[in-house]
């Protein structure tokens, strides 16, 4: 080709560049990412080398943004959840969104385009808009939540610090089922279950933007306060003492289906310097939402020893001395080394009768449990706890009165 003809290509080719970047104009969402992929396309046909260069600093931005020690979430109690806000898309477009570490597994939010005019109960829900994000792709399959349907799309994510690049579900049909009542325009699940959705879950998705694969959970409802708060990165919690040791984590049954299940060696309580051990060689679930634990009888007799507690067959529980609370220690040694602990005081197991006006335990006792524990909404009153999602670890650590 002659010099004189290469000359004239360069100039042209100069000429459409400038067409693209000369005029700063304010343009559209739509336009914005039309005139984006006008300018992918011609660098991909004639200029290979810049377009490679495009995609690395657009992946480089996304890393900057993304990579951090670690980010605090700061939630708020609505009746029966802890909620937040993130923003997702380019433009970020917000919403307040139920943070779910124990029952859900993937984000979820509603499609702009899905009929809600007939259950906005709680007001005008946020929904999310595909065609004016510039950074939105569409993925293959359907989504499924229940009975709620939708389909799959990827998008930037910004949760408080952390920003990322997530795959998530849109709903598009059936969204009565599930928000009619709820406050929330979705659902973000921390939960470590592998996704019915055939996607990673959404935990799974930002941890590997963090300095450690690891979520912190602080959620605290003493004196109606809703406190809750999670930190993504890192076992340090404003709220929380220094945590134990890791356990692992027993893989999911879901049959139960509650939270987090971790093995239980002993249970132990000391009375009058004697220590008196059982050999318990059960599981433990983790259950926020109760209102007690649950437990069989070779338990409550560990809580009758450590606490003195006599049956009332009025009120039909066993009263105990309302001072025990910040006392009557139940140590349950877990995990697979024996050696890691986590302490029980009376603030964990006993509640209050106004009525009464007197405390008792606050365990519901059924032989069907078959030995296994599960720990009630007094637990997280006064317990923080961490898992690591890439060793599907746990630790515990005391709240800090607050």
């Amino acid at each position: 080709m002659a010099k004189d003809q290469i000359s004239s290509d360069q100039i042209a080719k100069d000429q459409i560049i400038r067409q693209f970047t000369a005029h700063q104009v304010q343009l559209s969402p739509k336009a914005s990412i039309a005139k984006k992929h006008r300018i992918e396309s011609f660098l991909k046909q004639h200029n290979p080398h810049a377009f490679a260069g495009m995609q690395r600093m657009e992946r480089g931005f996304e890393q900057k943004f993304s990579k951090l020690g670690s980010s605090f979430v700061d939630l708020t109690e609505t009746y029966h959840a802890w909620v937040g806000n993130i923003s997702v898309g380019t433009p970020p477009q917000n919403f307040t969104v139920e943070f779910d570490p124990f029952y859900a597994v993937d984000l979820e939010l509603i499609d702009s385009k899905a009929v809600l005019t007939d259950y906005q109960t709680d007001g005008v829900k946020r929904t999310y808009d595909t065609n004016v994000s510039s950074s939105y792709v569409k993925k293959g399959g359907y989504f499924s939540d229940h009975e709620i349907n939708g389909y799959i799309g990827s998008d930037i994510v910004n949760i408080s610090e952390l920003s990322t690049k997530m795959t998530f579900g849109i709903l598009n049909d059936n969204i009565e089922s599930l928000y009619e009542d709820e406050s929330t325009d979705g659902l973000f699940g921390l939960h470590l279950f592998p996704s019915e959705n055939r996607i990673t879950s959404a935990v799974e998705q930002f941890v590997g933007k963090l300095d450690k694969p690891v979520v912190t959970v602080f959620m605290n409802k003493r004196h109606a306060n809703g406190l809750a708060q999670l930190t993504l990165g890192s076992e340090n919690e404003i709220y929380c003492e220094n945590n134990s040791d890791y356990v692992p984590l027993l893989p999911m049954n879901k049959n139960h289906n509650y939270g987090y299940q971790f093995h239980l060696n002993t249970a132990a309580a000391t009375v009058n310097g004697v220590e008196v051990s059982v050999k318990m060689n059960t599981t433990v679930f983790l259950y926020p939402y109760a209102g007690y634990n649950y437990c069989d009888k070779t338990f409550e007799s560990i809580l009758i020893v450590a606490t003195g507690a006599i049956y009332n067959s009025t009120t039909e529980h066993y009263h105990v001395d309302c001072g025990l609370k910040s006392s009557a220690q139940v140590t349950l040694n877990i995990g697979d080394k024996d050696h890691t602990t986590l302490v029980l005081t009376g603030a964990d197991y006993l509640k209050y009768d106004d009525d009464y006006d007197t405390c008792y335990l606050g365990v519901a006792v059924d032989p069907s449990y078959n030995g296994e524990l599960y720990l009630g909404h007094e637990f997280f009153n006064n317990h923080c706890f961490s898992y690591n999602v890439n060793d599907k670890t746990i630790a515990f650590s005391d709240a800090k009165n607050i």
